[in-house]
C-alpha cells in the first residue's frame, strides 16, 4: 500500500496481485475477460495452508490440527501468501484440491480490490444474512478457527441458534465481521464458498455473483448511482412527490370496522406478504384460489427449508434479484387478494417519502381497469400518463429524456378485458403497431407490449401485476425478475391481527379462536381471508358470549357472518333483500362472462342505484368516461352471487319453466350402432363418436351462452347447476361450494 496520503501512481507501491497466481491489475479491464465457464476449462485451484492428516488417516487419527485457513484467502500488503490464521499446525501443511467453479469463484472475489469486495457485500447483505442463517454456527465456528472472531462472539452465535433465533444470529455474526476488516470479510466469503454446496440460498447468490463476473462492482455502482433531478425538473418533481404522498396517505381498509366515521386507516398499519422469486408464469384451469391454496403449504415448506429467497418490496427492481439491471420489466404475480394492488400503493408511497429508489425522477401508477376506456380509441403513453397526472402537462416533453430515471407500475394486467398476447408475432413484427415514441399513438394493448418489451422509453423499469393465470405470452419476453406473492406466515398474521382488530388483546384472542379452525388459519396466508376473519371474529369476540360461536365457523359461515356485520352497520332498510338480488344478479353475470370489472350502465341495467349500499360492497373509482366498479375481492363476488341465486330460487316463476325446457332440450337420437372391433365399420363408428361428442359440446357451449346472456331473474337453481358443473376451467369453482355451503340453515341463519 502507498504511504499515507498518497496514491499508488505517486508512491512507488506495487498495485494489488491477483490472487496466488501473483498477477498483478488496476482494473477489471486489465485483469482480463471473466473465466469461461465451461467446466472442461476451468483450473482445480487448492486450498492453501489447510491442514490435512496422512493419507487413510482421519484428523483424530493422525493429531492434525482443524482448518486454519481459508480458500482463496489473498494478502492485502504483499506479493506472498501468509497463513490467516495464527493457530500452530500439528502436521504438515497440504493443500486440498476443490471443484474447478469454485477455484474460479474464489479468484473472482480475490480479484476485487477491498473497496469493490466491500460494496459487493454491503448490497448483498440481506440475501447473504438470510442464506446463511440455516448455517451460521457453522460459518461462526469456521471464522474462530481462523481467529477471525474470538470464543465468547462464537459462543453468542450458537446460543442464538439453540433459541431459535437463525436470523438474529446472523445478523449478528455480520456485523461482527465488518467490523474486523477487510481480511475478515474476505474469509467470511471463503466460508460461504466452501459451505455453498449444502446450502442452495447461498449456492444461487454465489452463482450469479460468478456470472456477472468482475464487473460486478460498476454494475452495482450504476444501479446504486443516485441521478441528480434536472434544475429544469427540480419543482415538477417536487409536486409529483406531493401528490402520490397525499394520494397514499391513506389506504382503504375492512369496511367491517368503522372508526370516527373514517374508511381507512394510516398505511403505517401495513403487514408486507411474503414475496419470493418464481420460476415464471403458472398454467392450468384450476381457480387461481384453489389452485394456490394447495401449493401452499407445499410452497411454505420450502421457505423453511431455505429453498426461497423472501424477497424485500424495495429490491423488486434495481437490485441483486434482477442483476443490478437498470431498465427492464419485473413481473409480480399473486391470487386475488393477495396484496399486489396494496403493495404498489405502498411503493409509491415509499417513493414519495425518500425511503426507496432514489434513481427514479418519475414513479407512475397506471391501473389495467382504467386503461379499458381507452381500449376504444387509440390513445398515447403521454395521454394515459397526463390523464393521471395533469400537474406534468408543462413538463412532459423534459420528462421522457431520460428513461432510465422513470418508473412505471402496470397493476392488475388481468383486469385488462380486450388482453394482451405478448407473443403475437404478427402484431411484434408490424411496424403500424410499433410504439417507438410516448407521443405515438395506437391501442393500449400495442403501448403496453412495447413498454413491457423495451422498445418504448428503452432503459426505463416497468413492474407489471397480474394474478397467475393468462401469463403465458410472457414467457418468452425479456423479463429480469420473476416474483410470486406467497401471503402470509404465522408471524405476519400474528402481526396483522394485533394491529388490525379493535385493540391487540382482542386481536390475540381473535388469532387464538382462529387457530381452533385448521381451514380457515390455513386460508389466513391470503391477507383478504385474514382481514375477513380478524375483523368477524374481534367483533364477535367484544359481544357478550360471543367466544364459542367465534370458535365454529365454516368458510360459507364466515362469509354470511361478514355480510349480515356490514348489512347491521350500513343499512338496507325494508330493500335489502332486492338489493343484494341485484347486485348478486351483476356478480353472477360476471362470474359467466368473466368479469371483474363493472361500469355506471352496467349497475343502471341492473337497477343498482342504492350508492351506500353498493359501496359496502364494491370499491369505485373515476375513469375517463364512466366510473369504474369492482368488488371488493372476487370470493366476495362469488358470495354473492351464490346468495342472489339461493334467493331467487326460492321466488319461482313462469318464466323459469320455459328457460327451464330450452336449456333441458335432449339432444338428436344418434342411433349410433355398437362398437365394431376392426376395419371399416369401426372408422365409421369412430367417426360418429366424433360427431355426437362435437354436439354435445355445441350444446354445453350454447347452455353457456344463454346463460352468460340471460339476467339471473330469467334462470333457475337446476340449470345454473348443471351449467356450471359442466364448465372446465374453473370459474364457478368457488361460487359452486358457496352454493352448497349456504344451503345448510346454519350457514344462512346470520343472514336470516
Amino acid at each position: 500500500t502507498p504511504p499515507e496520503g498518497e496514491t499508488e501512481e505517486e508512491s512507488d507501491a506495487c498495485p494489488r496481485t491477483q490472487g496466488s497466481d501473483h498477477q498483478t491489475a488496476n482494473s477489471a479491464e486489465e485483469r482480463g475477460p471473466h473465466p469461461d465457464p465451461d467446466p472442461d476449462h476451468l483450473r482445480a485451484e487448492p486450498f492453501p495452508g489447510v491442514c490435512a492428516p496422512p493419507e487413510g488417516e482421519t484428523e483424530e487419527e493422525s493429531g492434525a490440527c482443524p482448518r486454519s485457513e481459508f480458500a482463496g484467502q489473498t494478502s492485502v500488503s504483499s506479493h506472498s501468501q501468509p497463513a490467516i490464521g495464527d493457530r500452530p499446525c500439528a502436521a504438515t501443511s497440504r493443500t486440498q484440491a476443490i471443484n474447478a467453479d469454485e477455484g474460479d469463484l474464489l479468484k473472482l472475489l480475490e480479484g476485487f480490490r477491498d473497496g469493490e469486495l466491500r460494496r459487493v457485500t454491503d448490497s448483498y447483505r440481506s440475501r447473504l444474512e438470510a442464506a446463511a442463517a440455516q448455517s451460521v454456527d457453522s460459518v461462526a465456528s469456521r471464522l474462530f478457527e481462523g481467529n477471525f472472531i474470538g470464543d465468547r462472539d462464537t459462543q453468542e452465535v450458537k446460543q442464538r441458534v439453540e433459541r431459535g433465533r437463525s436470523d438474529e444470529a446472523s445478523g449478528f455474526l455480520f456485523s461482527l465481521v465488518m467490523k474486523r476488516g477487510a481480511k475478515a470479510v474476505r474469509a467470511m466469503w471463503s466460508v460461504y464458498v466452501e459451505i455453498q454446496r449444502s446450502n442452495p440460498k447461498l449456492q444461487r447468490i454465489l452463482e450469479e455473483i460468478y456470472e456477472t463476473g468482475p464487473g460486478l462492482p460498476s454494475e452495482i455502482g450504476r444501479a446504486a448511482d443516485r441521478h441528480i433531478v434536472p434544475p429544469n425538473l427540480t419543482e415538477v418533481h417536487r409536486l409529483h412527490r406531493e401528490y402520490l404522498r397525499e394520494d397514499t396517505e391513506q389506504m382503504n381498509v375492512d369496511k367491517f370496522r368503522k372508526e370516527d366515521g373514517r374508511r381507512s386507516v394510516p398505511i403505517t398499519r401495513y403487514v408486507e406478504p411474503i414475496i419470493v422469486r418464481s420460476l415464471g408464469p403458472h398454467s392450468g384451469n384450476r381457480h387461481d384460489l384453489i389452485q394456490t391454496g394447495r401449493e401452499h403449504e407445499r410452497l411454505q415448506r420450502e421457505m423453511l427449508r431455505s429453498e426461497l429467497e423472501r424477497i424485500p418490496r424495495r429490491d423488486i427492481v434495481g437490485s441483486s434479484f434482477t442483476r443490478w439491471s437498470r431498465g427492464g420489466t419485473s413481473v409480480l404475480t399473486g391470487v386475488p387478494g393477495i396484496g399486489k394492488t396494496t403493495l404498489t400503493v405502498k411503493l409509491i408511497q415509499d417513493w414519495a417519502e425518500g425511503d426507496i429508489y432514489p434513481q427514479f425522477h418519475f414513479v407512475f401508477r397506471i391501473r389495467f381497469r382504467r386503461l379499458n376506456s381507452h381500449e376504444e380509441r387509440h390513445t398515447s403513453l403521454e395521454g394515459i400518463v397526463l390523464a393521471l397526472y395533469p400537474h406534468l402537462q408543462e413538463m412532459i416533453d423534459r420528462v421522457w429524456k431520460e428513461p432510465d430515471t422513470l418508473f412505471f407500475i402496470l397493476d392488475g394486467l388481468d383486469e385488462f378485458e380486450k388482453g394482451i398476447d405478448f407473443a403475437d408475432e404478427s402484431r411484434n413484427n408490424a411496424v403500424e403497431r410499433h410504439c417507438f415514441d410516448p407521443t405515438s399513438r395506437g391501442e393500449v394493448r400495442d403501448i403496453v407490449r412495447c413498454l413491457v418489451q423495451g422498445k418504448l422509453l428503452t432503459g426505463c423499469s416497468v413492474l407489471l401485476t397480474s394474478r397467475p393465470s393468462g401469463l403465458t405470452s410472457l414467457r418468452k419476453q425479456p423479463i429480469v425478475l420473476w416474483a410470486d406473492i406467497l401471503g402470509f406466515l404465522d408471524e405476519d398474521k400474528q402481526k396483522y391481527f394485533r394491529q388490525n382488530s379493535i385493540n391487540p388483546d382482542i386481536g390475540e384472542r381473535a388469532l387464538s379462536c382462529v387457530r381452533q379452525n385448521d381451514i380457515i388459519y390455513t386460508l389466513c396466508y391470503n391477507p383478504f381471508y385474514c382481514s375477513i376473519a380478524c375483523s368477524t371474529v374481534s367483533a364477535l369476540l367484544n359481544k357478550p358470549g360471543g367466544t364459542d360461536g367465534a370458535k365454529t365457523f365454516t368458510i360459507t359461515q364466515l362469509y354470511s357472518n361478514y355480510t349480515a356485520g356490514l348489512l347491521q352497520r350500513y343499512g338496507g332498510g325494508s330493500q335489502r333483500e332486492s338489493n343484494l338480488r341485484r347486485l348478486g344478479g351483476m356478480a353472477f353475470e360476471g362470474i359467466c362472462n368473466r368479469k371483474i370489472v363493472f361500469y355506471s350502465k352496467q349497475l343502471s341495467s341492473h337497477q343498482i342505484t342504492d350508492s351506500l349500499f353498493r359501496s359496502v360492497f364494491m370499491t369505485g373509482e373515476p375513469g375517463d368516461r364512466t366510473e369504474i366498479w369492482t368488488f371488493t375481492h372476487l370470493t366476495v363476488q362469488e358470495f354473492l352471487a351464490a346468495l342472489a341465486v339461493l334467493l331467487r330460487a326460492k321466488r319461482g316463476s313462469a318464466e323459469q319453466e320455459k328457460w327451464k325446457e330450452r336449456m333441458d332440450k335432449p339432444l338428436e337420437d344418434q342411433n349410433v350402432e355398437e362398437e365394431p372391433s376392426e376395419g371399416h365399420g369401426f372408422q365409421r363408428w369412430t367417426q360418429t363418436k366424433q360427431t355426437e361428442e362435437k354436439k354435445r359440446l355445441e350444446m354445453r357451449r350454447e347452455k353457456m351462452e344463454l346463460m352468460a346472456t340471460r339476467k339471473l331473474e330469467e334462470q333457475n337453481l337446476e340449470d345454473i347447476l348443471n351449467t356450471s358443473i359442466t364448465q372446465e376451467d374453473g370459474r364457478f369453482e368457488i361460487f359452486l361450494q358457496f352454493l352448497v355451503g349456504l344451503s345448510s340453515s346454519r350457514a344462512a341463519q346470520y343472514l336470516e
